[in-house]
């Protein structure tokens, strides 16, 4: 009796090994699929993406932080003087460099929204 007791245990073990090594192969299989594969790097440019523009955002806080203050500096005192970071602004404004940036990202904006729209026709079209 005691040796079927024993076979018995040996055998579950041997069935719950064999059952986690069968369903771990079949998540490595499933894991490395290209469609799978391809969907995991996407989310991982999504995840580095919103990274970055999180990154992009705590850097424009700190600006708008330091330009706010010295605006409300300069309103509330009876000083005539610009502050520097006033002037470094309107300097960037000013600048070619600036405008052609903007340029091109309004370009950019304006041929993306178009070719959204002549995308979305040609999908109810078909």
């Amino acid at each position: 009796m005691a040796v079927l007791d024993f076979c018995r245990r040996r055998r579950r073990w041997l069935l719950l090994l064999a059952a986690a090594g069968i369903s771990g192969y079949v998540g490595y299989r499933i894991y490395h699929l290209p469609s799978v594969s391809m969907s995991r790097e996407k989310l991982a440019t999504l995840f580095r993406a919103l990274i970055s523009l999180a990154e992009a955002a705590s850097s424009n806080a700190d600006t708008i932080n330091v330009v706010s203050t010295d605006v409300n500096w300069f309103i509330r005192s009876d000083s005539e003087e610009i502050p520097a970071t006033l002037r470094q602004i309107f300097r960037i404004v000013r600048s070619e460099e600036f405008r052609g940036s903007v340029s091109r990202v309004s370009e950019a904006f304006a041929v993306g929204i178009i070719q959204g729209f002549k995308a979305e026709r040609t999908e109810r079209s078909t």
